[in-house]
């Protein structure tokens, strides 16, 4: 446990909140870490950014804010879109997606909201639209996944990192933190004269990351 919690600090800059609670629990924290890479990161006929929009999906039927911030995030970066996250979050039929994503958001809001409702009705639309039934297995793993681990945040009171919240909620001030300390600094043009500002960025580690279109503090 400790050493993958120490690979992902090297990796992302800090240890996410769910990570950190699960670890407490060794035999959950190895069954938990191997379905999500697995589902998320593995081999899928679902790309990384339908899987990261499944989980905004799921996550804002159960008003997840922990799950909202941080796949919302992923979201945004994946698709290189600043409001997707928040328009999925918030109404994904108001995000003017593609007739095979919105089929796959619609079956994720569906197999969250009412599962006994789905029918094979439901799995001949996202056939129709190009998904295998290799991929409709995928997302009803993820759309559990999700489920659950909503719950468990809710159930816990698990909240985001502040890094986190500042990256989601952020990025359009095109912000960046600058730290005079590391030498690299001083020899990139773009960001030597930025300044660091405490409203946007009200703590004290100074190091920065690029995340999306914005730095982000780490």
């Amino acid at each position: 446990v400790t050493n993958y919690l120490n690979i992902v600090n090297e990796k992302i800059g800090f240890v996410p909140n769910v990570l950190a609670a699960f670890a407490k629990f060794p035999k959950q924290f190895e069954g938990f870490t191997k379905l999500y890479n697995s589902l998320m990161l593995g081999e899928s006929g679902l790309t990384k950014l339908e899987r990261e929009m499944i989980a905004v999906t799921v996550s804002s039927e159960n008003h997840c804010f922990y799950c909202l911030v941080a796949h919302g995030s992923a979201v945004r970066e994946l698709s290189n879109d600043p409001q997707l996250g928040e328009r999925i979050a918030a109404n994904f039929r108001s995000a003017e997606l593609p007739k095979k994503q919105f089929e796959l958001l619609n079956f994720t809001k569906k197999l969250t909201r009412d599962p006994s409702e789905i029918t094979e009705t439901d799995r001949k639309k996202l056939r129709d639209v190009g998904y295998t039934d290799r991929d409709i297995w995928d997302m009803s793993a993820i759309i559990g996944l999700f489920n659950m681990t909503n719950r468990l945040a809710s159930a816990t009171e698990m909240e985001p990192l502040t890094l986190t919240i500042l990256c989601s909620h952020l990025e359009h001030f095109a912000c960046w933190e600058y730290d005079a300390r590391r030498p690299d600094n001083n020899q990139n043009p773009e960001i030597r004269d930025l300044k660091y500002n405490p409203l946007w960025f009200p703590h004290k580690i100074l190091h920065f990351r690029k995340c999306s279109n914005c730095f982000l503090q780490y």
